[in-house]
């Protein structure tokens, strides 16, 4: 299967997370891990997690992987300064909550996944934190 050449390439999906994974990663940003983190990172993790709870909840990997796309064909990932990951920071989160949008996505119960179905916009409610990672394409709020 060939791609349009006027459809927008999305960006590769990462691996999967383990909810250990995402618990190390949590707390590896929480204490100012110095390994470079890109400054797009967190609003990945999002994606990824609409995607790999889509997969749980549902068992359909192409489902997963529709929804991954549809979340960048909805919102342009916001650049969060990580250069800074002590309190000092001049990001609107702290550190410690960083991956909290998609902490709290991967722990949205079945009957919401199923509920939100391809609304991508109702994954992003998980979390306040949610708000701050994407902008939706075409700039509006």
């Amino acid at each position: 299967m060939s791609r349009s050449p006027h459809r927008p390439q999305r960006p590769a999906r990462p691996g999967r997370l383990s909810s250990r994974s995402l618990s190390w990663l949590t707390l590896a940003a929480g204490l100012g891990c110095t390994q470079e983190v890109a400054p797009d990172r967190f609003c990945q993790e999002a994606a990824t997690a609409i995607a790999g709870r889509t997969e749980a909840c549902t068992g359909d990997l192409d489902l997963a992987d529709a929804r991954y796309a549809a979340f960048y064909e909805a919102y342009t990932c916001v650049d969060v300064p990580v250069e800074s990951m002590g309190e000092d920071t001049a990001s609107p989160i702290a550190p410690q909550d960083r991956l909290h949008c998609a902490f709290a996505i991967r722990n949205l119960p079945c009957s919401l996944v199923e509920a939100y179905g391809d609304d991508i916009e109702q994954y992003m409610t998980a979390s306040p934190i949610c708000d701050t990672l994407v902008q939706p394409k075409g700039g509006a709020r």
